[in-house]
């Protein structure tokens, strides 16, 4: 909702880009760090550097493995935590709603609640901004935008470069107000911000749109938590008049989504599993470095001539192709002789290969286990393992980023009325994650569960005996809802009543179709 006035407290421009740049000041100190990740995982995506548009960024590697590492990372990650094209999380009732007050009505308006949201998020430009986003998880802070449509594509995703996001953090150490520079021509201003009026821009910047409207204009775009009423504003600060030349209402719920792979404590911003590998991967790009180095040596040899003068060691360059100046030869003296280069390419090739393998694991989790062929069992608990290595930072994905894609989604929906309103708490509504990760978790106390089954059978306590101590005519349900399963073939309790007395009926008119005369026994 367009504003003519902010809250007292941020009506003041000059205010907010101080606050900005001391967002900048400490976004300063992690720019060394992202760029030198970026320049060995993902040249393509280094942004902190200016370079004009379409230049070739990876001419400067001789290994690019962890560049190939980098993009196989983010695409896994897609299919584990939000597969496009699927549901990777639901709505349902939270904690507070007790068993017996859950009615088919609460369940199924949930249930129909998640299918507006992916129907329209699959509809919308999500898929192509997911990548990018993983791409940046990998490196350590991801943000994208999330922006209101209309009633035909309510949600409407941009990706925001890791360079330009700039961070406030609350008292807990979540972000709760972001900085994004940007300089729209004087053309575009007005449609960027929608209800922006051009009497309400300062004079020489409203002249600006009418007499040059190519001209870049640098604005400070920001979205502020304001505590005492818990609501987000968007603001758009000129930076050269320090006026305030747009304000708007985002309500409760935030449009950037900013999310850190893993962090340390104090930290502001993310560390990724391409940070993590940096390390290796720079040790990897040298070592190919002196193998080439090494191999031109050999394949295009340097010579040894004589010289009537003396070596000058100060001029003389070991070069493939070269001609080195000596006194002598030796071995007979001949005019030219191959110099020996010596080097041992079997151990260069074991240290890459130890590099290479240790990459991997550090971008893709632990690998199968050398030996026999393994079994099916075998493969699911090492695809398991493989996903409680990397578990810790995939859950402050969700909680950081997946979580808020839903909730905000929910927000935007409720109020165009796509959607029946209810508060996502924990204890009136939850978010439930139906991805493959989260299937991997419930795959464990699914297991838990087999077993005591597999257990009971052992002790050869009988199937009645079972019954009386688990509610066995639960058990399918609750399988089918850990795995994923759709709520529309799960039967409720009066589904599954109805199916019952049904049953008994059908046994009593079995009954009596086999024995009428004692049907027609009074009682």
């Amino acid at each position: 909702m367009f504003l003519e006035r902010l809250p007292d407290e941020l009506e003041n421009g000059e205010a907010l880009l101080q606050r900005r740049a001391a967002a900048k000041k400490r976004k300063d100190m992690w720019q060394s760090a992202y760029q030198e990740t970026q320049r060995y995982a993902m040249p393509a995506r280094e942004t902190f550097s200016w370079q004009t548009e379409g230049a070739i960024k990876n001419n400067v590697l001789y290994d690019t493995t962890l560049q190939d590492l980098s993009y196989t990372a983010a695409n896994t990650m897609l299919a584990i935590l939000f597969p496009p094209w699927e549901i990777w999380a639901r709505f349902a009732p939270g904690g507070a709603i007790k068993k017996e007050d859950l009615t088919p009505e609460i369940i199924g308006g949930l249930q129909k609640a998640t299918k507006t949201v992916f129907d329209f998020l699959h509809t919308s430009n999500f898929s192509t901004v997911a990548g990018e986003y993983a791409l940046d998880l990998l490196v350590g802070t991801a943000a994208i935008q999330m922006d209101e449509g209309d009633n035909d594509n309510p949600f409407i995703f941009s990706s925001i470069p890791l360079s330009a996001i700039e961070l406030e953090e609350g008292p807990n150490g979540s972000v709760e107000t972001t900085f994004l520079p940007k300089c729209p021509s004087a053309r575009n201003l007005l449609r960027t911000y929608p209800g922006m009026e051009l009497m309400d821009l300062p004079q020489e910047l409203a002249e600006l749109v009418l007499g040059q409207p190519d001209k870049e204009v640098p604005v400070i775009q920001c979205e502020v938590y304001h505590p005492p009423n818990k609501r987000y504003y968007g603001i758009v600060v000129h930076e050269a008049s320090k006026q305030i030349i747009w304000r708007y209402d985002y309500g409760t719920s935030c449009p950037k989504i900013v999310t850190r792979a893993t962090k340390l404590s104090g930290e502001l911003y993310g560390r990724g599993r391409a940070m993590l590998a940096l390390s290796d991967a720079k040790t990897l790009d040298k070592m190919v470095e002196f193998t080439l180095r090494h191999s031109a040596m050999q394949v295009a040899p340097p010579y040894t001539a004589i010289s009537d003068g003396v070596l000058n060691p100060y001029t003389a360059e070991l070069r493939p192709n070269t001609i080195l100046p000596v006194a002598s030869n030796d071995n007979g003296n001949p005019s030219l002789r191959v110099l020996e280069t010596g080097g041992n390419f079997q151990i260069g090739e074991v240290i890459m290969e130890n590099l290479r393998a240790s990459l991997r694991r550090k971008m893709l989790g632990p690998d199968l286990s050398d030996g026999a062929i393994k079994s099916a069992t075998e493969i699911s608990v090492s695809d398991r393992n493989r996903l409680w290595a990397m578990g810790g930072e995939f859950a402050r994905i969700q909680y950081e980023g997946l979580a808020k894609i839903m909730a905000r989604a929910a927000f935007i929906l409720q109020r165009k009325g796509l959607i029946p309103k209810f508060e996502i708490n924990g204890r009136q509504v939850t978010i439930t994650y139906t991805s493959p990760f989260a299937k991997s978790q419930s795959a464990e106390e699914i297991g838990a569960l087999l077993r005591t089954l597999q257990s009971g059978d052992m002790m050869s306590v009988g199937p009645e005996t079972v019954k009386l101590g688990l509610k066995v005519e639960n058990i399918p349900a609750w399988i089918a809802r850990k795995e994923g399963v759709d709520e529309d073939l799960i039967r409720s309790d009066a589904e599954k009543q109805e199916v019952i007395e049904k049953a008994t009926q059908a046994a009593a008119a079995i009954t009596e179709a086999e024995n009428p005369e004692a049907a027609q026994e009074p009682a």
